[in-house]
Protein backbone atom coordinates (compact mmCIF):
# COMPACT_ATOMS: atom_id res chain seq x y z
CA UNK A 1 0.00 0.00 0.00
CA UNK A 2 1.10 3.21 -0.93
CA UNK A 3 1.71 6.09 1.65
CA UNK A 4 0.70 9.60 1.51
CA UNK A 5 1.94 13.27 3.12
CA UNK A 6 -0.14 15.26 3.52
CA UNK A 7 0.06 18.93 4.57
CA UNK A 8 -2.71 21.58 4.32
CA UNK A 9 -1.43 25.30 4.46
CA UNK A 10 -3.71 28.69 5.05
CA UNK A 11 -2.84 30.67 1.85
CA UNK A 12 -4.98 33.51 2.69
CA UNK A 13 -7.94 35.27 2.45
CA UNK A 14 -8.83 36.02 -1.32
CA UNK A 15 -11.99 38.12 -2.07
CA UNK A 16 -14.46 37.37 -5.16
CA UNK A 17 -14.04 39.81 -8.37
CA UNK A 18 -17.92 40.80 -6.59
CA UNK A 19 -16.17 41.49 -3.30
CA UNK A 20 -17.09 38.05 -1.48
CA UNK A 21 -13.61 36.89 0.81
CA UNK A 22 -13.21 33.64 0.91
CA UNK A 23 -10.51 31.32 2.34
CA UNK A 24 -7.75 29.94 -0.29
CA UNK A 25 -5.45 26.38 1.05
CA UNK A 26 -2.69 25.13 -0.15
CA UNK A 27 -2.76 21.05 -0.26
CA UNK A 28 1.07 19.27 -0.46
CA UNK A 29 0.80 15.91 -0.97
CA UNK A 30 3.74 13.63 -1.23
CA UNK A 31 3.84 9.97 -2.79
CA UNK A 32 6.59 8.46 0.10
CA UNK A 33 7.37 5.67 -1.84
CA UNK A 34 8.58 8.04 -5.54
CA UNK A 35 9.01 11.32 -3.26
CA UNK A 36 6.90 12.66 -6.21
CA UNK A 37 4.86 15.94 -4.76
CA UNK A 38 2.24 17.80 -5.76
CA UNK A 39 0.84 21.09 -4.53
CA UNK A 40 -2.31 22.51 -5.56
CA UNK A 41 -4.55 25.58 -4.13
CA UNK A 42 -8.11 25.23 -3.75
CA UNK A 43 -11.02 26.60 -1.02
CA UNK A 44 -13.47 25.32 0.52
CA UNK A 45 -16.50 24.88 -1.54
CA UNK A 46 -14.00 23.21 -4.25
CA UNK A 47 -13.01 20.54 -1.64
CA UNK A 48 -16.25 20.48 -0.78
CA UNK A 49 -17.67 19.55 -4.49
CA UNK A 50 -14.84 17.17 -4.67
CA UNK A 51 -16.28 15.34 -1.68
CA UNK A 52 -19.81 15.36 -3.14
CA UNK A 53 -18.31 13.81 -6.47
CA UNK A 54 -15.99 11.02 -4.49
CA UNK A 55 -20.03 10.09 -2.13
CA UNK A 56 -21.59 9.49 -5.40
CA UNK A 57 -18.82 8.19 -6.96
CA UNK A 58 -17.46 5.80 -4.77
CA UNK A 59 -20.91 5.09 -2.26
CA UNK A 60 -18.98 2.42 -0.23
CA UNK A 61 -15.89 3.10 0.24
CA UNK A 62 -16.42 6.67 1.56
CA UNK A 63 -20.13 6.17 3.27
CA UNK A 64 -18.24 6.72 6.98
CA UNK A 65 -15.75 9.25 5.80
CA UNK A 66 -17.00 13.14 6.89
CA UNK A 67 -16.38 16.34 5.58
CA UNK A 68 -15.70 19.11 7.93
CA UNK A 69 -18.73 21.48 8.47
CA UNK A 70 -18.94 25.04 6.66
CA UNK A 71 -19.69 26.42 10.02
CA UNK A 72 -18.52 26.09 13.67
CA UNK A 73 -20.97 26.36 16.55
CA UNK A 74 -20.24 28.71 18.91
CA UNK A 75 -18.12 31.15 17.02
CA UNK A 76 -19.66 34.68 15.57
CA UNK A 77 -17.32 34.57 12.64
CA UNK A 78 -15.77 32.26 10.09
CA UNK A 79 -12.58 34.62 9.80
CA UNK A 80 -11.35 34.38 13.33
CA UNK A 81 -8.37 32.61 13.90
CA UNK A 82 -9.42 29.74 16.09
CA UNK A 83 -11.85 28.76 13.38
CA UNK A 84 -9.12 28.82 10.38
CA UNK A 85 -6.57 26.88 12.02
CA UNK A 86 -9.54 24.32 13.38
CA UNK A 87 -10.68 23.85 9.42
CA UNK A 88 -7.27 23.17 8.37
CA UNK A 89 -6.66 21.19 10.69
CA UNK A 90 -9.84 19.26 9.78
CA UNK A 91 -8.83 19.76 6.02
CA UNK A 92 -5.75 17.89 6.37
CA UNK A 93 -6.97 15.06 8.95
CA UNK A 94 -10.22 14.17 5.93
CA UNK A 95 -7.63 14.23 3.54
CA UNK A 96 -4.96 11.90 5.55
CA UNK A 97 -8.22 9.63 5.80
CA UNK A 98 -8.64 10.26 1.83
CA UNK A 99 -5.51 9.05 0.84
CA UNK A 100 -5.55 5.59 2.84
CA UNK A 101 -8.41 4.72 -0.30
CA UNK A 102 -6.42 2.87 -2.64
CA UNK A 103 -9.66 2.72 -5.26
CA UNK A 104 -10.52 6.47 -4.94
CA UNK A 105 -6.67 7.83 -4.86
CA UNK A 106 -5.99 5.51 -8.34
CA UNK A 107 -8.74 6.87 -10.15
CA UNK A 108 -8.33 9.22 -12.99
CA UNK A 109 -11.16 10.99 -12.32
CA UNK A 110 -10.31 11.57 -9.06
CA UNK A 111 -6.32 12.86 -9.71
CA UNK A 112 -7.78 14.85 -12.61
CA UNK A 113 -10.24 16.61 -10.27
CA UNK A 114 -7.52 17.33 -7.75
CA UNK A 115 -5.33 18.32 -10.91
CA UNK A 116 -2.40 16.09 -9.24
CA UNK A 117 -0.14 16.64 -11.81
CA UNK A 118 3.82 15.76 -11.61
CA UNK A 119 5.38 19.05 -10.69
CA UNK A 120 9.16 19.32 -9.28
CA UNK A 121 10.88 22.25 -7.76
CA UNK A 122 13.82 24.00 -10.26
CA UNK A 123 14.86 26.68 -7.68
CA UNK A 124 13.34 28.67 -4.74
CA UNK A 125 13.52 32.48 -5.19
CA UNK A 126 12.04 35.92 -4.18
CA UNK A 127 9.89 37.97 -5.93
CA UNK A 128 7.10 41.10 -5.46
CA UNK A 129 3.52 40.43 -4.95
CA UNK A 130 2.36 42.16 -8.24
CA UNK A 131 -1.18 43.13 -5.97
CA UNK A 132 1.03 44.55 -3.73
CA UNK A 133 3.03 46.61 -5.86
CA UNK A 134 0.69 47.59 -8.24
CA UNK A 135 -2.73 47.67 -7.50
CA UNK A 136 -2.09 49.04 -4.20
CA UNK A 137 0.56 50.96 -4.99
CA UNK A 138 2.65 49.59 -1.48
CA UNK A 139 6.02 49.29 -3.76
CA UNK A 140 8.61 46.73 -3.49
CA UNK A 141 7.65 44.65 -0.97
CA UNK A 142 9.87 41.27 -1.57
CA UNK A 143 8.44 37.79 -0.55
CA UNK A 144 9.38 34.00 -1.47
CA UNK A 145 8.53 32.51 -4.91
CA UNK A 146 9.68 29.24 -6.45
CA UNK A 147 10.15 28.45 -9.93
CA UNK A 148 8.81 24.95 -10.74
CA UNK A 149 8.16 22.82 -13.46
CA UNK A 150 4.91 20.87 -14.52
CA UNK A 151 4.54 18.45 -17.31
CA UNK A 152 6.25 20.45 -19.84
CA UNK A 153 5.54 23.94 -18.43
CA UNK A 154 7.71 26.10 -16.48
CA UNK A 155 5.80 28.56 -13.50
CA UNK A 156 6.91 31.52 -11.44
CA UNK A 157 4.74 30.66 -8.44
CA UNK A 158 5.13 34.22 -5.92
CA UNK A 159 3.56 34.05 -2.40
CA UNK A 160 1.44 36.70 -0.68
CA UNK A 161 0.25 37.04 2.85
CA UNK A 162 -2.32 39.48 1.98
CA UNK A 163 -3.25 38.00 -1.31
CA UNK A 164 -2.36 34.50 -1.69
CA UNK A 165 -0.57 32.99 -4.71
CA UNK A 166 0.22 34.56 -8.15
CA UNK A 167 1.44 32.17 -10.44
CA UNK A 168 2.94 33.32 -13.84
CA UNK A 169 3.91 31.01 -17.00
CA UNK A 170 7.58 31.20 -17.59
CA UNK A 171 7.72 28.79 -20.23
CA UNK A 172 5.97 26.59 -21.74
CA UNK A 173 9.21 24.12 -23.27
CA UNK A 174 10.09 23.08 -20.37
CA UNK A 175 13.09 21.23 -21.38
CA UNK A 176 14.37 24.67 -23.60
CA UNK A 177 14.24 26.41 -19.96
CA UNK A 178 16.25 23.84 -18.42
CA UNK A 179 18.97 23.82 -20.91
CA UNK A 180 19.10 27.71 -19.41
CA UNK A 181 19.18 26.53 -16.28
CA UNK A 182 21.32 23.75 -16.23
CA UNK A 183 24.55 26.03 -18.00
CA UNK A 184 24.15 28.32 -14.81
CA UNK A 185 24.47 26.09 -11.80
CA UNK A 186 27.77 25.83 -9.67
CA UNK A 187 29.96 23.20 -10.75
CA UNK A 188 31.33 22.94 -7.61
CA UNK A 189 30.16 23.95 -3.71
CA UNK A 190 32.82 26.92 -4.01
CA UNK A 191 33.00 28.06 -7.73
CA UNK A 192 30.06 29.57 -10.15
CA UNK A 193 30.65 30.75 -13.00
CA UNK A 194 27.54 32.70 -13.10
CA UNK A 195 26.94 32.98 -9.17
CA UNK A 196 23.72 30.87 -9.31
CA UNK A 197 23.90 30.02 -6.06
CA UNK A 198 20.80 28.04 -6.00
CA UNK A 199 17.87 28.40 -3.97
CA UNK A 200 17.24 31.92 -2.24
CA UNK A 201 14.54 31.04 0.52
CA UNK A 202 15.41 34.51 3.02
CA UNK A 203 16.65 37.90 2.73
CA UNK A 204 20.21 36.71 4.07
CA UNK A 205 20.71 34.81 1.25
CA UNK A 206 19.28 37.28 -1.24
CA UNK A 207 21.85 39.64 -0.46
CA UNK A 208 24.57 37.36 -0.13
CA UNK A 209 23.61 36.52 -4.15
CA UNK A 210 23.50 40.11 -4.68
CA UNK A 211 27.12 40.37 -3.50
CA UNK A 212 28.39 37.71 -5.74
CA UNK A 213 26.58 38.89 -8.09
CA UNK A 214 28.14 42.67 -8.20
CA UNK A 215 31.75 40.92 -7.74
CA UNK A 216 34.61 40.92 -9.96
CA UNK A 217 32.89 37.39 -11.13
CA UNK A 218 29.99 38.80 -12.09
CA UNK A 219 29.27 42.48 -13.27
CA UNK A 220 27.28 43.36 -16.59
CA UNK A 221 28.39 43.69 -20.11
CA UNK A 222 26.54 46.48 -20.72
CA UNK A 223 25.86 49.50 -18.64
CA UNK A 224 23.51 51.95 -19.21
CA UNK A 225 24.45 55.85 -18.98
CA UNK A 226 21.84 58.63 -19.93
CA UNK A 227 23.81 61.90 -20.62
CA UNK A 228 20.28 64.02 -20.18
CA UNK A 229 17.78 63.52 -17.32
CA UNK A 230 14.48 64.20 -19.24
CA UNK A 231 14.93 67.51 -21.36
CA UNK A 232 17.93 68.50 -18.92
CA UNK A 233 21.59 67.55 -19.46
CA UNK A 234 23.56 65.96 -16.67
CA UNK A 235 26.42 68.30 -15.96
CA UNK A 236 29.78 66.83 -16.94
CA UNK A 237 30.99 66.58 -13.58
CA UNK A 238 28.29 64.42 -12.47
CA UNK A 239 29.21 62.28 -16.01
CA UNK A 240 32.90 61.62 -15.17
CA UNK A 241 32.28 60.94 -11.67
CA UNK A 242 29.35 58.51 -12.91
CA UNK A 243 32.05 56.97 -15.27
CA UNK A 244 34.97 56.55 -12.77
CA UNK A 245 32.37 54.94 -10.43
CA UNK A 246 31.38 52.21 -13.20
CA UNK A 247 34.96 52.03 -14.51
CA UNK A 248 36.10 50.99 -11.08
CA UNK A 249 34.19 48.08 -10.61
CA UNK A 250 35.36 46.61 -13.02
CA UNK A 251 38.99 44.66 -12.82
CA UNK A 252 41.81 46.97 -15.22
CA UNK A 253 41.73 43.93 -17.59
CA UNK A 254 37.84 43.77 -17.73
CA UNK A 255 35.88 45.80 -20.50
CA UNK A 256 32.26 46.48 -20.88
CA UNK A 257 30.01 48.17 -23.68
CA UNK A 258 28.32 51.61 -22.46
CA UNK A 259 25.11 52.43 -23.62
CA UNK A 260 24.73 56.34 -23.89
CA UNK A 261 20.81 57.09 -23.49
CA UNK A 262 20.05 60.41 -24.94
CA UNK A 263 16.57 59.81 -26.16
CA UNK A 264 14.95 62.61 -24.80
CA UNK A 265 17.48 65.09 -25.49
CA UNK A 266 15.54 68.11 -27.60
CA UNK A 267 19.43 69.98 -28.67
CA UNK A 268 21.62 67.86 -31.14
CA UNK A 269 24.26 69.83 -30.69
CA UNK A 270 24.46 69.88 -27.10
CA UNK A 271 23.37 65.90 -27.45
CA UNK A 272 26.62 65.62 -29.72
CA UNK A 273 29.02 67.34 -27.30
CA UNK A 274 27.83 65.54 -24.29
CA UNK A 275 28.20 61.97 -26.60
CA UNK A 276 31.93 63.07 -27.53
CA UNK A 277 32.81 63.87 -23.55
CA UNK A 278 31.88 60.19 -22.38
CA UNK A 279 33.79 59.23 -25.46
CA UNK A 280 36.42 60.78 -23.96
CA UNK A 281 36.45 60.19 -20.61
CA UNK A 282 35.49 56.35 -20.65
CA UNK A 283 38.44 53.83 -20.72
CA UNK A 284 40.35 53.88 -23.69
CA UNK A 285 39.83 50.36 -24.33
CA UNK A 286 38.58 49.26 -27.49
CA UNK A 287 35.13 48.59 -25.80
CA UNK A 288 32.45 50.07 -28.31
CA UNK A 289 30.03 52.87 -27.05
CA UNK A 290 25.85 52.77 -28.11
CA UNK A 291 24.40 55.64 -29.36
CA UNK A 292 20.71 55.13 -28.10
CA UNK A 293 18.47 57.45 -29.52
CA UNK A 294 15.75 57.81 -31.95
CA UNK A 295 16.61 57.85 -35.92
CA UNK A 296 15.11 61.24 -36.11
CA UNK A 297 17.57 62.69 -33.54
CA UNK A 298 20.07 60.27 -35.38
CA UNK A 299 19.80 62.09 -38.72
CA UNK A 300 19.98 65.19 -37.50
CA UNK A 301 23.20 64.33 -35.29
CA UNK A 302 24.77 63.29 -38.11
CA UNK A 303 24.44 65.76 -40.68
CA UNK A 304 26.46 68.04 -37.85
CA UNK A 305 30.37 68.64 -39.11
CA UNK A 306 31.87 67.31 -35.95
CA UNK A 307 29.09 64.28 -35.60
CA UNK A 308 29.88 61.98 -32.71
CA UNK A 309 28.96 59.08 -35.38
CA UNK A 310 32.34 60.00 -37.24
CA UNK A 311 34.05 58.25 -34.18
CA UNK A 312 34.57 54.44 -34.92
CA UNK A 313 33.99 53.71 -31.34
CA UNK A 314 30.70 54.73 -31.38
CA UNK A 315 27.72 52.64 -32.40
CA UNK A 316 24.18 53.63 -33.37
CA UNK A 317 21.38 51.81 -31.51
CA UNK A 318 18.12 52.37 -33.26
CA UNK A 319 15.09 51.08 -31.47
CA UNK A 320 11.93 50.25 -33.08
CA UNK A 321 8.48 49.12 -31.52
CA UNK A 322 6.40 46.74 -33.59
CA UNK A 323 2.64 46.24 -32.48
CA UNK A 324 1.28 43.63 -34.36
CA UNK A 325 -0.54 45.24 -37.80
CA UNK A 326 2.04 47.54 -38.31
CA UNK A 327 4.65 45.43 -40.14
CA UNK A 328 5.06 46.88 -42.85
CA UNK A 329 5.24 50.59 -42.09
CA UNK A 330 8.26 49.42 -39.55
CA UNK A 331 9.77 47.85 -42.26
CA UNK A 332 9.83 50.63 -44.40
CA UNK A 333 11.45 52.66 -42.00
CA UNK A 334 14.28 50.44 -41.19
CA UNK A 335 15.22 50.31 -44.80
CA UNK A 336 15.09 54.09 -44.95
CA UNK A 337 17.11 54.42 -41.97
CA UNK A 338 19.55 52.30 -42.82
CA UNK A 339 19.77 53.43 -46.44
CA UNK A 340 20.31 57.32 -45.13
CA UNK A 341 22.81 55.89 -43.17
CA UNK A 342 24.73 54.44 -45.35
CA UNK A 343 24.75 57.41 -47.44
CA UNK A 344 25.78 59.31 -45.13
CA UNK A 345 28.75 57.37 -43.38
CA UNK A 346 30.53 54.73 -45.12
CA UNK A 347 30.52 51.43 -43.42
CA UNK A 348 28.87 52.91 -40.11
CA UNK A 349 27.62 49.79 -38.37
CA UNK A 350 24.06 49.31 -35.91
CA UNK A 351 22.43 47.83 -34.00
CA UNK A 352 19.12 47.22 -34.03
CA UNK A 353 16.52 46.85 -30.91
CA UNK A 354 13.28 45.65 -31.64
CA UNK A 355 10.49 45.65 -29.49
CA UNK A 356 7.44 43.34 -29.86
CA UNK A 357 4.33 42.31 -27.52
CA UNK A 358 1.42 40.03 -27.78
CA UNK A 359 0.18 38.91 -30.34
CA UNK A 360 3.38 38.96 -32.06
CA UNK A 361 4.12 40.23 -34.91
CA UNK A 362 5.07 38.77 -38.63
CA UNK A 363 8.52 39.26 -38.75
CA UNK A 364 9.37 37.65 -42.02
CA UNK A 365 10.52 40.36 -44.25
CA UNK A 366 11.92 42.22 -41.34
CA UNK A 367 14.29 39.58 -40.25
CA UNK A 368 15.09 38.90 -44.10
CA UNK A 369 15.85 42.45 -44.68
CA UNK A 370 18.50 42.66 -41.44
CA UNK A 371 20.12 39.18 -42.08
CA UNK A 372 20.99 40.52 -46.05
CA UNK A 373 22.42 43.46 -43.96
CA UNK A 374 24.98 41.62 -42.09
CA UNK A 375 28.00 43.83 -42.71
CA UNK A 376 26.59 46.58 -41.53
CA UNK A 377 23.94 45.67 -38.93
CA UNK A 378 26.30 43.72 -36.35
CA UNK A 379 23.50 43.17 -33.62
CA UNK A 380 20.05 42.59 -33.60
CA UNK A 381 18.11 42.54 -30.12
CA UNK A 382 14.19 41.45 -30.50
CA UNK A 383 13.10 42.33 -26.82
CA UNK A 384 9.63 41.01 -25.67
CA UNK A 385 7.21 42.81 -22.84
CA UNK A 386 3.91 42.97 -21.27
CA UNK A 387 2.50 46.75 -21.48
CA UNK A 388 1.25 47.92 -18.50
CA UNK A 389 -2.05 47.04 -19.18
CA UNK A 390 -1.68 43.49 -19.55
CA UNK A 391 -0.13 43.42 -16.51
CA UNK A 392 -2.49 44.89 -14.25
CA UNK A 393 -5.67 42.85 -16.40
CA UNK A 394 -3.41 39.73 -15.19
CA UNK A 395 -3.11 40.93 -11.84
CA UNK A 396 -6.93 42.09 -11.14
CA UNK A 397 -8.00 38.57 -12.39
CA UNK A 398 -8.45 37.38 -8.57
CA UNK A 399 -8.60 34.29 -8.34
CA UNK A 400 -7.53 32.64 -12.09
CA UNK A 401 -5.18 29.54 -12.04
CA UNK A 402 -2.70 31.66 -14.27
CA UNK A 403 -1.91 35.32 -14.32
CA UNK A 404 -0.40 36.05 -17.18
CA UNK A 405 2.71 34.93 -19.42
CA UNK A 406 6.32 36.29 -19.67
CA UNK A 407 7.60 33.32 -22.16
CA UNK A 408 9.34 33.56 -24.94
CA UNK A 409 9.69 30.11 -26.75
CA UNK A 410 6.32 31.25 -28.42
CA UNK A 411 8.32 34.12 -29.45
CA UNK A 412 11.08 31.90 -30.49
CA UNK A 413 8.56 29.75 -32.40
CA UNK A 414 7.31 33.08 -34.12
CA UNK A 415 11.07 33.37 -35.70
CA UNK A 416 11.06 30.07 -36.86
CA UNK A 417 8.12 30.15 -38.40
CA UNK A 418 8.96 33.94 -39.73
CA UNK A 419 11.99 32.21 -41.40
CA UNK A 420 10.55 29.19 -42.85
CA UNK A 421 12.41 27.46 -40.84
CA UNK A 422 15.57 28.83 -41.72
CA UNK A 423 16.23 29.07 -38.23
CA UNK A 424 14.84 26.86 -35.94
CA UNK A 425 13.98 27.23 -32.00
CA UNK A 426 16.62 24.81 -30.91
CA UNK A 427 19.39 26.83 -33.33
CA UNK A 428 19.21 29.42 -30.70
CA UNK A 429 21.21 28.95 -27.59
CA UNK A 430 21.19 30.28 -23.91
CA UNK A 431 22.10 33.73 -23.14
CA UNK A 432 24.18 31.93 -20.20
CA UNK A 433 26.43 29.82 -22.98
CA UNK A 434 27.85 33.09 -23.96
CA UNK A 435 30.07 33.11 -21.40
CA UNK A 436 32.25 30.71 -23.89
CA UNK A 437 32.85 33.49 -26.11
CA UNK A 438 34.70 35.16 -23.62
CA UNK A 439 38.10 33.68 -24.73
CA UNK A 440 37.21 34.04 -28.23
CA UNK A 441 36.67 37.52 -28.16
CA UNK A 442 40.00 37.60 -26.55
CA UNK A 443 41.83 35.22 -28.89
CA UNK A 444 40.03 37.63 -31.45
CA UNK A 445 42.07 41.21 -30.27
CA UNK A 446 38.57 42.07 -29.04
CA UNK A 447 39.25 42.48 -25.97
CA UNK A 448 37.93 40.86 -22.26
CA UNK A 449 34.16 40.94 -21.44
CA UNK A 450 32.44 39.14 -19.15
CA UNK A 451 29.19 37.48 -20.80
CA UNK A 452 27.24 35.87 -18.00
CA UNK A 453 23.68 36.90 -18.14
CA UNK A 454 20.89 34.72 -15.73
CA UNK A 455 19.65 31.80 -16.71
CA UNK A 456 16.45 33.31 -17.70
CA UNK A 457 17.44 36.04 -19.53
CA UNK A 458 16.72 34.73 -22.94
CA UNK A 459 18.60 32.69 -26.47
CA UNK A 460 20.60 34.12 -28.42
CA UNK A 461 22.53 32.78 -31.83
CA UNK A 462 25.61 33.92 -34.22
CA UNK A 463 24.79 33.93 -37.97
CA UNK A 464 27.66 33.40 -39.60
CA UNK A 465 28.55 35.14 -43.11
CA UNK A 466 31.79 33.87 -45.15
CA UNK A 467 31.86 33.24 -48.94
CA UNK A 468 30.46 29.76 -49.00
CA UNK A 469 28.25 30.60 -45.56
CA UNK A 470 25.44 32.78 -45.82
CA UNK A 471 23.47 33.82 -42.70
CA UNK A 472 24.23 30.12 -41.13
CA UNK A 473 23.25 29.63 -37.82
CA UNK A 474 26.42 28.88 -35.67
CA UNK A 475 25.19 25.54 -33.97
CA UNK A 476 24.91 24.03 -37.47
CA UNK A 477 28.98 23.90 -37.82
CA UNK A 478 30.23 23.14 -34.15
CA UNK A 479 28.01 21.56 -31.15
CA UNK A 480 27.67 24.65 -29.23
CA UNK A 481 26.73 22.74 -26.02
CA UNK A 482 29.64 21.00 -26.46
CA UNK A 483 31.75 23.98 -26.41
CA UNK A 484 30.66 24.47 -23.11
CA UNK A 485 31.30 21.86 -21.45
CA UNK A 486 34.97 21.23 -23.22
CA UNK A 487 35.60 24.77 -22.03
CA UNK A 488 34.32 24.93 -18.61
CA UNK A 489 37.31 23.39 -17.33
CA UNK A 490 39.45 26.30 -18.71
CA UNK A 491 36.88 29.35 -18.28
CA UNK A 492 38.58 29.73 -14.51
CA UNK A 493 42.01 30.18 -15.97
CA UNK A 494 40.95 32.45 -18.77
CA UNK A 495 39.23 34.45 -16.24
CA UNK A 496 42.04 34.47 -13.66
CA UNK A 497 44.44 35.83 -16.91
CA UNK A 498 44.95 39.16 -16.92
CA UNK A 499 47.43 39.51 -19.72
CA UNK A 500 45.98 38.05 -23.03
CA UNK A 501 45.44 34.28 -23.10
CA UNK A 502 48.94 32.77 -23.66
CA UNK A 503 50.30 30.17 -26.26
CA UNK A 504 49.28 26.67 -24.13
CA UNK A 505 45.70 28.30 -23.38
CA UNK A 506 45.45 28.99 -27.12
CA UNK A 507 46.92 25.87 -28.35
CA UNK A 508 43.67 24.25 -25.82
CA UNK A 509 41.04 26.58 -27.29
CA UNK A 510 42.17 25.88 -31.05
CA UNK A 511 41.54 21.86 -30.41
CA UNK A 512 38.29 22.33 -28.53
CA UNK A 513 37.15 23.88 -31.47
CA UNK A 514 38.35 21.46 -33.51
CA UNK A 515 37.16 18.35 -31.79
CA UNK A 516 33.33 20.40 -31.45
CA UNK A 517 33.01 20.83 -34.97
CA UNK A 518 29.85 18.99 -36.66
CA UNK A 519 30.64 15.89 -39.10
CA UNK A 520 31.65 17.54 -42.57
CA UNK A 521 31.53 20.64 -41.12
CA UNK A 522 34.59 23.07 -41.40
CA UNK A 523 35.89 23.31 -37.55
CA UNK A 524 35.42 27.57 -36.69
CA UNK A 525 39.98 27.89 -36.17
CA UNK A 526 39.69 26.72 -39.83
CA UNK A 527 37.58 29.26 -41.02
CA UNK A 528 39.35 31.37 -38.75
CA UNK A 529 42.47 30.48 -40.35
CA UNK A 530 41.27 30.87 -44.14
CA UNK A 531 39.34 34.26 -43.37
CA UNK A 532 41.99 36.44 -45.74
CA UNK A 533 39.99 39.73 -45.61
CA UNK A 534 38.32 38.80 -42.10
CA UNK A 535 34.96 38.75 -43.99
CA UNK A 536 33.98 36.41 -41.26
CA UNK A 537 34.35 38.57 -38.30
CA UNK A 538 32.91 42.05 -40.18
CA UNK A 539 29.82 40.02 -41.51
CA UNK A 540 28.53 37.65 -39.20
CA UNK A 541 25.57 39.18 -36.79
CA UNK A 542 24.57 38.25 -33.09
CA UNK A 543 21.10 37.80 -32.91
CA UNK A 544 19.25 37.80 -28.88
CA UNK A 545 15.88 37.32 -27.91
CA UNK A 546 15.04 37.91 -24.37
CA UNK A 547 12.51 39.62 -22.06
CA UNK A 548 12.37 43.12 -20.49
CA UNK A 549 12.05 42.85 -16.68
CA UNK A 550 8.67 42.99 -15.86
CA UNK A 551 6.97 44.61 -12.81
CA UNK A 552 4.23 41.79 -12.58
CA UNK A 553 6.87 38.69 -12.54
CA UNK A 554 10.34 39.77 -11.05
CA UNK A 555 13.01 37.00 -10.29
CA UNK A 556 15.75 37.98 -8.02
CA UNK A 557 17.79 35.48 -9.53
CA UNK A 558 17.17 37.53 -12.79
CA UNK A 559 17.71 40.82 -11.27
CA UNK A 560 20.60 40.46 -9.50
CA UNK A 561 22.02 39.34 -12.80
CA UNK A 562 21.41 41.43 -16.15
CA UNK A 563 22.98 40.96 -18.93
CA UNK A 564 22.52 45.24 -19.33
CA UNK A 565 22.85 47.16 -16.05
CA UNK A 566 19.59 49.39 -16.62
CA UNK A 567 18.38 52.55 -14.77
CA UNK A 568 15.43 50.42 -13.72
CA UNK A 569 17.84 47.49 -12.54
CA UNK A 570 19.62 49.64 -10.33
CA UNK A 571 16.32 50.90 -8.63
CA UNK A 572 15.43 47.10 -7.90
CA UNK A 573 18.78 46.64 -6.91
CA UNK A 574 18.73 49.61 -4.57
CA UNK A 575 15.49 48.48 -3.29
CA UNK A 576 16.36 44.75 -2.46
CA UNK A 577 19.86 46.40 -0.81
CA UNK A 578 17.49 48.18 1.71
CA UNK A 579 15.14 45.60 2.65
CA UNK A 580 15.41 45.02 6.03
CA UNK A 581 15.43 41.00 7.05
CA UNK A 582 12.90 41.91 9.89
CA UNK A 583 10.49 43.31 7.87
CA UNK A 584 10.31 40.68 4.89
CA UNK A 585 9.90 37.87 7.03
CA UNK A 586 6.11 37.91 7.55
CA UNK A 587 5.96 38.72 3.54
CA UNK A 588 8.45 35.78 2.99
CA UNK A 589 6.23 33.36 5.39
CA UNK A 590 3.16 31.91 2.93
CA UNK A 591 5.28 31.52 0.61
CA UNK A 592 7.76 29.13 1.85
CA UNK A 593 5.60 26.34 1.11
CA UNK A 594 5.38 27.42 -2.41
CA UNK A 595 1.92 27.13 -3.26
CA UNK A 596 1.00 26.27 -6.39
CA UNK A 597 -2.37 26.97 -8.94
Amino acid sequence: MVGWMIHVATVGLMRNPDGKEYMLYSLTIVNEADKVSYTVTRRYSELLALHEWIRATFPTETHLLPFPAKKSFGLTTNKSAKFTEDRRLALEHYLKSLFTIETVVNHVGFRDRLQMTHEMILYRTMSVCPKCCILDKKGLVWTNAVVKQSHHTVHLVIGCTLHGSFTLEYSANADHFKRALIHSLPRSPTESLHGFIGDIENIQQAKKAIQLSTSSKNLPSMIELSVFDGEQPVSDDDLRQQIILLTSSFPPSRQFVLKVKGELAADMELLNEKVLFVERTAPTQPAPLLLDVSFERLMLLIRLPDSCLLNRRIYPCIKYYIPKGMESEVEGEINSALEELEQEITGIQVMIDICVERPFPVLTNIIANLREKSSMVRVVNISMERPPREIIANVALNPAPVQGTVDISELLTNIEEDTRKDIVVEEFFPTTMLITLEPLLSLMGWGKYMLRPSPSYGFATVLLNTDTLRSVPISRLMDVDKFYESIASLLPQLSANQADIGILLGTKLRKILKTCARPGQPDLFTVFANDQEATFLSRSQVWIVHREIDFGALDLQYVVRPCVLTKLARQLWKSFSATDADSASASSASASSAPAN
